[in-house]
């Protein structure tokens, strides 16, 4: 069974800058995993979605690309349609 990853760039800026079609997909969303929740859209959105942050990891690890390997190893364990937010955009 296939299970999709959707992964969505919240921008660098507040809720006042975040694409309406990202607004409209997060509100659909019941979990939404986040890399942080220091972010001014997250901050904005705490009260109606409920994230999941990792910001955890980043503690646990020295190095970036360890990090993102946790974060990503985690997300696939945990794909079962689960959505994950990024600062800036979402390429990066």
């Amino acid at each position: 069974m296939a299970h999709t990853i959707t992964i969505v760039g919240l921008g660098n800026y507040g809720i006042d800058d975040l694409p309406l079609g990202i607004y409209k997909f997060l509100k659909t969303q019941n979990k939404v995993y986040a890399r942080t929740l220091d972010h001014p859209v997250i901050e904005s959105l705490q009260d109606e979605l409920t994230f999941q942050s990792f910001d955890h990891v980043y503690e646990t690890h020295d190095q970036f690309e360890d990090v993102y390997n946790d974060i990503v190893a985690q997300l696939v364990e945990a794909a079962n349609g689960k959505r994950y937010c990024l600062c800036g955009s979402g390429s990066s």
